[in-house]
């Protein structure tokens, strides 16, 4: 059963697949304006329209005819930007679209790294509204000059023009574009929120085991094994430095002796800590090496 929140972002992801479809609706058709049928232009079996790429005669709406404009520059500067704008209009809403399906909480895309998805998720909701400005603004910008030069009185009949059924249509899908970037957004804010909100929890966790193991007392007396080996290391060094407690050896029992010791001295080394030997014990071991070699 899917969450609510799931939902919603299911819910965003077919109104921007709506919005992509709006917008290349919108370019495609040739009915950004239309004929107007006024004064002496009385002929209503002929229609005319008008739109990005052709312009079309539509007769007795049955037969029509369309023919591509022959350059680019034979169209007036509103449709020349708005040709242009369109085109980006569906690239950025073609992009947001994919970016939104990649960063909803279902999709695998990123695996569990939930910070990247989040940005992914985002991005897909500006380019969202970046696609409503550019549909909105053409659009908007056809029909500002359609209707000045519709009241405009020094414009003839025959040349002024309605609003035709793309106009319309582009602010239906502006409309839509805008709703999809808007609950993209607010999503993305809940959702790093969230994600802001588990961070915290994380590092007061964290804060207090480290308090935690601070307040804990690790030390512990010695047991009793451990001070009776200290004390045969130390009773050995004692009986030893008597024997070596002379830089030289003058006889040759002093060197046995001393000899005797450095055995015990490197077998207790080996087995026990070296913290429990002092500094004369090691000045005693380099003697007595240094006299047996």
């Amino acid at each position: 059963m899917w969450s609510d929140e799931t939902k919603v972002e299911l819910f965003a992801l077919v109104l921007g697949a709506l919005g992509l479809c709006g917008t290349i609706v919108t370019t495609c058709l040739p009915h950004w304006r239309v004929s107007a049928f006024i004064g002496a232009n009385i002929i209503v079996m002929e229609e005319l329209l008008e739109g990005l790429w052709m312009n079309c005669y539509r007769q007795a709406n049955i037969n029509i005819q369309c023919k591509v404009y022959d350059s680019l520059l034979i169209l007036p500067p509103e449709l020349q930007a708005a040709r242009g704008l369109m085109c980006v209009s569906i690239v950025l809403a073609f992009i947001s679209l994919l970016l939104t399906g990649f960063g909803i909480q279902k999709s695998s895309c990123c695996g569990d790294n939930l910070k990247s998805k989040n940005i992914t998720y985002a991005l897909g909701g500006i380019l969202f509204l970046l696609s409503f400005l550019t549909t909105l603004i053409p659009v908007s910008w056809v029909a500002h000059t359609v209707i000045s030069n519709f009241y405009n009185p020094t414009t003839l009949d025959a040349q002024k023009r309605e609003l035709g059924l793309s106009l319309f249509i582009g602010w239906a899908t502006s409309g839509v574009l805008l709703i999809t970037g808007i609950i993209v957004l607010v999503r993305y804010s809940k959702r790093s929120a969230k994600e802001d909100q588990r961070y915290i929890e994380a590092y007061h966790m964290v804060k207090r085991n480290e308090q935690k193991a601070d307040s804990v007392d690790f030390s512990r007396a010695k047991s009793s094994f451990h001070t009776n080996q200290e004390y045969l290391v130390l009773r050995v060094e004692k009986q030893c430095l008597s024997v070596c407690e002379m830089e030289s050896f003058p006889t040759p029992i002093s060197v046995v002796g001393c000899y005797s010791c450095y055995i015990s001295f490197i077998h207790f080394f080996n087995i026990y800590s070296k913290s429990f030997l002092s500094g004369k014990s090691f000045q005693m071991i380099k003697l007595a090496t240094h006299c047996i070699s």
